[in-house]
Parts: C-alpha cells; sequence; structure tokens
C-alpha cells in the first residue's frame, strides 16, 4: 500500500492532467508526497514477455514496453511534483487498483471524463 502521500490517477487524457496538475500544487501545499499512478489494461503496454493477466498492483518497469513507459512518464513530468514524488505503474481494472492503493493514503485525486447519466465515472 501507498501510506502517507497524495494519490493521482494518471494517464494521458485532458481530465488526468489537469488532475495531477491540481494534486501536485495541493502536495506542495500541504507538504505531502504525490504518488501518481498508471493503470493498465491488459496487456497493452507490456513488454510480450511480461504480459500477465489479472491484477497486480505494482508493475515493474522492465515488465512495460519502452516507449509506453516514456509516454507515460512525460505525462507525469509535465507537472512539477515535489521532491519524493513517484510515478507507479499498476495493472488491472482502475476503480479496484486506485482503490486498493489508497488504503492508507491521504487523498485520492481522480480527473473524470464527462459524466454519462446512470454511466461509471471512472474510466482510465
Amino acid at each position: 500500500m501507498i501510506m502517507n502521500c497524495l494519490i493521482v490517477g494518471l494517464d494521458d487524457s485532458a481530465a488526468s492532467r489537469a488532475a495531477h496538475r491540481w494534486a501536485a500544487q495541493y502536495a506542495y501545499a500541504v507538504g505531502k508526497d504525490l504518488c501518481a499512478v498508471h493503470v493498465m489494461d491488459w496487456p497493452v503496454g507490456l513488454n510480450a514477455s511480461a504480459a500477465k493477466s489479472g491484477t497486480r498492483l505494482r508493475v515493474p518497469k522492465h515488465d512495460i514496453a519502452e516507449p509506453y513507459w516514456r509516454g507515460i512518464r512525460r505525462v507525469f513530468d509535465e507537472a512539477s511534483s515535489p521532491n519524493g514524488s513517484i510515478l507507479r505503474f499498476a495493472q488491472g481494472d482502475v476503480a479496484e487498483v486506485l482503490v486498493r492503493l489508497s488504503t492508507d493514503a491521504d487523498l485520492l485525486v481522480l480527473g473524470t471524463r464527462e459524466p454519462m447519466r446512470g454511466g461509471r465515472y471512472l474510466a482510465g
């Protein structure tokens, strides 16, 4: 689990980038570290030799295809996060993974896509 920090769900959508910028500013304001979590859908983004189905709360860098890792890292680097902030990769259902990882976090920040009447808000 991730303890005593702020967690932000991160992907390359405009809403996620806005949430990440807000979370980074908030982390500075309250003196906390930020952990950006990118949740991958299996097998997208994984090296062929590392493709495992199911939920993984941590996917090591060597399991991630380098171009995919660099792309998400660029998104992470767009916001000026406090020293000690990290980018973490996970795999599985986005909602399940972020809720499980945020159990001991101080705050979970998410960007939302346009709301759909009666639909789920958490995607990507």
